[in-house]
């Protein structure tokens, strides 16, 4: 197993350090399946979606079908402005871990539409290669 001081260069460092400035919600966040994002996205032109991956997963396990925005999550914070805070905005991870830390960060810098896609790639891959 890695320490802290060994792993600097896994995005979750980041992830642990954006989620320490998400404070609780009494709310429920929203989260959508593969299955209803598909269903979704043609009623949806403005729809933005957003992989929080780093470049060597994308190359493995591209999102097929679809056109994200890769913005790696530790490079969230610097770039909100390639975001629209009021369109509905999709984030993919590997497994849906990331989008949901990106989606708890957007939510709480003005991005009330940020959805968490449950499963990410992984689930997205099963559903259009099955």
């Amino acid at each position: 197993m890695l320490k802290p001081s060994q792993a600097a260069w896994w995005p979750f460092n980041l992830s642990l350090s954006l989620s320490s400035k998400v404070t609780a919600q009494p709310t429920q966040v929203p989260t959508i399946t593969v299955a209803a994002l598909a269903q979704r996205l043609p009623q949806q032109p403005t729809a933005q979606l957003v992989d929080v991956r780093e470049a060597p997963e994308l190359r493995q396990l591209p999102l097929h079908g679809l056109t994200a925005l890769h913005i790696p999550l530790g490079q969230l914070p610097q770039q909100l402005h390639l975001l629209q805070p009021d369109q509905p905005l999709y984030l993919f991870c590997q497994a849906g871990i990331r989008s949901g830390l990106a989606q708890a960060y957007l939510r709480q810098h003005g991005f009330p539409h940020a959805t968490n896609v449950l499963g990410g790639a992984l689930a997205w891959a099963a559903l259009v290669q099955p």
